[in-house]
């Protein structure tokens, strides 16, 4: 194999040397347009140009896009052309030779390689999985055997990866399964609801992966038999389904085999139609998974379905909470109470005409308008005892420091009156051991 590569690569420098020589010749008599030796179809060529053609005997391999130019093989270096195609043939001939004495001997220890295959493909999976660890800062949850699914500071990892800094970032806190199984989750729109669905099912198949979460270490996850999800709007002209089709369709794959270890998770339950029957459909189906005792969440705009997780137990209402004042979402989870769209608030923001909004609350109905307008004064109420509960934990913590600093100075001050006793006992043993001798002295000269 050398002897043979040493060979061509003395052959091609000979061939361009004459190339060389003969590309001089033709350059002052003006047959070629460019000084440069090419390579066409394997063989070494010339480009010349079309109108001197019968100048140059030899082969034509190929032309210019123009036409203007012909890539022609002298007649002189077609021995040599053809001596080093030879030569390429016995060089790839060397190579089968080599490559088919290597394949014999890996076909010797193919059940080895497959064996060291296996246990590089799951270091490889275990050293990818630890990478993408640290760049989420993921942690192992713990693993529970009851359905019972906790999220303390939950993070979307892809949302993790496309930020420049952790803190942009909204943590999410979730529990379901203690005393609740069905999280009802409602809110503004591009208040955060999907992605808050999103994060759960994520997470809880990371999990089932053996991927470390992006999460709190003290967050804790059941191991499902399934995560199902219906999110997003999979509509097919080509399938004939609507919206609303293409919802029921993936309902009615969940509810088919259906089990109490399962992770439910639903966008928009009951959209698509009209907002009764949606609101009907929807009840049935929340009823439905609540009676496999499986976990899920599910995200709503109806109002009825707040009503609804008020009073079935075994169902809770949570919101994204959203700032009145700048009328933006805050994307926090709130557990325990219903969240409003604030459509009304949220066109005024973007321009709708008043006259159009205040049509609408007409429209609305006196009923609905006065439930909104409960939901966001508990909401109110509720961020401003928050506040409250955010103060007194501020002066908790400072009251909390100043009792250790107490604590502290009072054990410092006991060590030193002990210290001090002792010293005082000493001095004490002291004196009175010198007066005990002064007096036997006395009493001696005395005698």
């Amino acid at each position: 194999m050398k002897n043979i590569r040493k060979k061509i690569k003395e052959k091609r420098e000979h061939l361009k040397n004459t190339l060389k020589k003969m590309l001089q010749k033709f350059s002052e008599s003006k047959y070629t347009r460019d000084d440069i030796i090419t390579i066409k179809d394997g063989r070494y060529v010339i480009p010349i140009k079309e109108e001197y053609r019968k100048k140059v005997k030899g082969i034509v391999h190929h032309e210019s896009s123009t036409g203007e130019t012909l890539f022609i093989e002298p007649i002189e270096i077609l021995e040599q052309n053809n001596y080093i195609s030879r030569l390429l043939i016995d060089e790839q001939r060397e190579i089968r030779k080599i490559l088919k004495k290597i394949t014999g001997k890996i076909n010797e220890r193919i059940e080895d390689i497959r064996f060291n295959q296996g246990i590089l493909g799951v270091l490889d999976e275990h050293f990818a999985k630890g990478q993408f660890a640290v760049k989420i800062s993921g942690y192992s949850p713990e693993l529970v055997n009851d359905m019972k699914l906790h999220i303390k500071g939950g993070k979307h990892p892809l949302l993790l990866l496309q930020s420049n800094e952790e803190d942009e970032v909204v943590p999410l806190d979730l529990k379901i399964g203690d005393g609740y199984r069905i999280l009802l989750i409602t809110g503004p729109n591009a208040g955060g609801k999907t992605v808050a669905l999103k994060t759960v099912g994520l997470l809880s198949l990371m999990v089932l992966c053996g991927i470390p979460v992006s999460a709190g270490p003290d967050s804790c996850f059941p191991v499902f038999r399934r995560v199902i999800a219906d999110i997003g709007d999979t509509q097919s002209i080509e399938m004939n389904l609507s919206t609303f089709s293409a919802h029921i369709n993936n309902i009615i794959n969940i509810l088919n085999d259906l089990s109490s270890k399962d992770l439910i998770l639903i966008d928009e339950i009951g959209t698509g139609t009209d907002p009764e029957e949606g609101t009907s459909l929807a009840i049935a189906i929340l009823e439905k998974l609540y009676e496999s005792k499986c976990l899920a969440v599910a995200t709503t705009h109806h109002g009825k379905l707040k009503s609804f997780a008020f009073e079935f137990e075994g169902i809770e209402n949570a919101s994204m909470t959203f700032n009145e004042k700048n009328l933006q979402p805050t994307y926090k989870l709130k557990t325990g109470i219903p969240g409003s769209s604030y459509a009304f608030e949220i066109s005024r923001k973007l321009g709708l005409p008043v006259e159009i909004i205040n049509r609408s609350i007409e429209y609305l109905g006196k009923s609905e308008f006065k439930l909104e307008n409960i939901i966001r004064n508990l909401e109110k109420k509720i961020e401003k005892y928050d506040e409250k509960l955010r103060e007194i934990s501020i002066k908790s913590t400072e009251l909390d420091g100043l009792i250790k600093l107490y604590k502290e100075k009072r054990e410092q001050l006991d060590k030193e009156t002990k210290k001090y006793i002792k010293e005082a006992i000493k001095e004490s043993e002291k004196i009175v051991n010198r007066a005990n001798s002064l007096l036997e002295r006395t009493i001696k000269e005395v005698k």
